[in-house]
């Protein structure tokens, strides 16, 4: 397992996806990517109320914590999304390490090096630098997170990440 997240590899991935989407503008809608690559996103109310998704890899199942809201759900299924692009081969040979998402904030992501790129693919995939120069200097967090349908958490991150504030 390694050591270290490749944050680079995470960004690029999620770029090239949103490029072989044809994706142009926000929102990015995870669910209609999902039906792209042939991934099925099942909404289900899990035993544990902080558990917030996981994905199958074997069926390409994202379940994904019913009771959440719509941001919320958004970011859980690109973080998926995630570590089918980037882990799904590593996965299929230990499933035994794949790890359920839970809810923690997004810079607070688990130690593990592939949650962490996990997380970087999310933000980068749902609020892309390219978009993101267009808009952030005359619209407020709350209008943006609306705009690419993410938490003010995921804007917050993403703002600090690109432009450090």
């Amino acid at each position: 397992m390694q050591t270290n997240p490749d944050y680079s590899a995470s960004k690029k991935r999620a770029s090239e996806i949103l490029e072989e989407a044809s994706i142009i503008q926000p929102p990015i809608i995870t669910q209609k990517l999902c039906e792209t690559y042939g991934i099925k996103v099942k909404f289900v109310i899990f035993t544990e109320d902080n558990i917030s998704g996981m994905m199958d890899f074997k069926s390409n199942t994202i379940y994904v914590n019913d009771q959440e809201g719509y941001a919320r759900n958004n970011f859980t299924i690109a973080h998926e999304l995630g570590h089918y692009f980037l882990h799904k081969d590593y996965y299929l040979k230990h499933p035994n390490e794949y790890e359920i998402l839970y809810r923690k904030p997004i810079s607070s992501a688990q130690n593990s090096p592939i949650e962490k790129e996990a997380n970087t693919f999310a933000a980068h995939l749902l609020v892309p630098k390219k978009f993101l120069d267009q808009y952030y200097e005359f619209a407020s967090i709350q209008s943006l997170a609306k705009l690419f349908a993410v938490s003010e958490e995921v804007i917050s991150y993403r703002l600090k990440n690109e432009y450090g504030f």
